[in-house]
């Protein structure tokens, strides 16, 4: 099955498109986090030459207040997420509460750096589904703590 408003495509050209989305983004990313920090740059050299007439934390202020800046593509990656998984034919498994919770866990973990957490998660997400965790303002991809569980041997 294919996502809503792709009749009479095949799964082909839906994964393209959607690559072509997800590598969009992360050029978008990329421009907006070149620019503030370009920008972030020129308010310093301001401040430092017209100490006189400081502006740089009133801007940066106004500029981490904006969700673009502060990096919150939650609703982007859930997305992207849901039309690779729709392509895959994921299904959700029901919970089994009675299930004995009872097997090996083996962990391993990597140190991500800021700028490549977006390239990384669209990674992940073209192969495995995105976990929502419910948060008091909805449901969010957890933004910068991302766990991947591997439930069997064949993953």
């Amino acid at each position: 099955t294919v996502p809503e408003g792709t009749s009479g495509w095949n799964e082909r050209e839906v994964v393209d498109r959607a690559d072509e989305i997800g590598n969009d983004f992360l050029r978008l990313e990329k421009y907006v986090n070149i620019n503030f920090m370009g920008f972030h740059k020129i308010l310093k050299k301001h401040d430092k030459n017209l100490p006189n007439n400081p502006c740089k934390v009133f801007y940066i202020n106004r500029l981490n207040a904006q969700a673009w800046v502060r990096g919150d593509y939650s609703d982007i990656v859930v997305r992207l997420s849901n039309i690779y998984a729709s392509v895959r034919q994921d299904h959700v498994a029901e919970e089994n509460k009675d299930a004995a919770q009872s097997f090996a866990r083996s962990t391993t973990k990597y140190w991500v750096k800021t700028e490549d957490v977006s390239k990384v998660k669209y990674a992940v997400l073209r192969h495995l589904p995105v976990f929502l965790q419910k948060t008091s303002t909805g449901e969010s991809d957890s933004q910068f703590t991302n766990s991947v569980y591997l439930d069997n041997d064949q993953l």
